[in-house]
Order: structure tokens, then sequence, then C-alpha cells
């Protein structure tokens, strides 16, 4: 996850920073006030960038600012995922 983050623009020099600026480009309203959708993720009105997502009771949010800051909560699962799976 943080190669990931220091992949997009301004984090690190990476192959991967074009494209990833490039995700950030394109941008559509949706119905949560302040908020656009980008290609893979969600950018607020304060320009503050994330996503999150989870399986099997795991979870993980990434997220960052137009500064250099980044951010990778991945919080400890408090149940087991469901037998079978």
């Amino acid at each position: 996850m943080l190669a990931f983050l220091a992949a997009n623009p301004g984090f690190a020099e990476w192959p991967l920073a074009p494209a990833m600026a490039v995700m950030l480009k394109v941008r559509r309203p949706i119905t949560m006030a302040g908020m656009e959708i980008a290609p893979g993720w969600l950018v607020a009105g304060n320009g503050i960038v994330r996503h999150n997502g989870g399986t099997y009771g795991f979870r993980s949010t990434v997220g960052f600012p137009k500064a250099r800051v980044g951010l990778v909560y991945r919080p400890i699962p408090l149940a087991s995922p469901p037998k079978g799976r």
C-alpha cells in the first residue's frame, strides 16, 4: 500500500507517476456533497483524495491531500472471516 501511495504525483520518482496523474485529471460529480469521482479515487472539495475497500473481515483506506503527506490505514480485524471461504 505504501508503494502504491508513493506512486502518486509529488510523492516520489516512480515510473507509474504519469499514469497516476492522469487518473486524477478526469473527474465527474457524484451525489455526495462536495465530492467527485476519478478512476479509482474519491476526491473531496478540499483536495483530499482517498479510496477504501475490504474483503472477508479486512479493510484498508489510503488517502492523501495535495501536499506531500499520505496515510494508509489498515485496522486489525475484529472477527474472523466466515468459515468455508
